[in-house]
């Protein structure tokens, strides 16, 4: 005796495209997460944004630390934040242009202090920001409250999971490279 084989049936290829469309689902919400690409985003969002606020402090700013920008950490929405400061050495700081860098969790912004020999790592946090303040003159880093003496500040890294980019700066300069 022969046996017809007809094919699947209607019950077989509901659990078959339901069991891709869940396969579908982890994927797509895990690509950033597999792909980098939230720390890379990250990345650009704050080159470009320290270098929109160099220009901006070269030509618009009264004086050195009037106006400087801010990276940190929002640790309860877990997401990436910049934002400028403006009046900054006057009592009624203004803090404009907030915006969020990262779309999804899972970003860290860390910095690097050198000083002397030693570095020191840290962590941009809402509570410890980190402050990129250039000189109105010369365009050198500097420290936002003391406006002659130059930063420490040597790199900032933006990590999500295995992947990691570096921004180096130049403090005596203000010059920004990427990585």
């Amino acid at each position: 005796m022969k046996k017809k084989n007809a094919g699947f049936t209607i019950v077989e290829l509901i659990v078959v495209v339901a069991m891709l469309s869940i396969f579908i689902g982890i994927f797509v919400v895990n690509v950033g997460r597999i792909t980098g690409y939230n720390a890379k985003e990250c990345y650009k969002k704050i080159s470009s944004a320290i270098t929109e606020n160099k220009i901006e402090t070269l030509s618009k700013a009264k004086e050195t630390g009037d106006i400087y920008l801010q990276i940190y950490k929002d640790t309860l929405k877990d997401r990436i934040y910049v934002r400028t400061v403006r009046n900054g050495k006057s009592a009624s700081k203004e803090y404009t242009d907030e915006t969020k860098l990262t779309k999804r969790s899972g970003v860290t912004v860390t910095y690097e202090l050198k000083n002397g020999g030693s570095v020191t790592t840290k962590t941009a946090t809402k509570s410890h920001p980190l402050n990129i303040c250039f000189n109105r003159a010369s365009g050198a880093l500097v420290d936002p409250d003391d406006s002659y003496k130059v930063s420490k500040l040597q790199k900032i890294i933006i990590s999500s999971g295995g992947y990691k980019y570096t921004i180096d700066i130049v403090p005596a300069t203000g010059k920004v490279k990427g990585k």
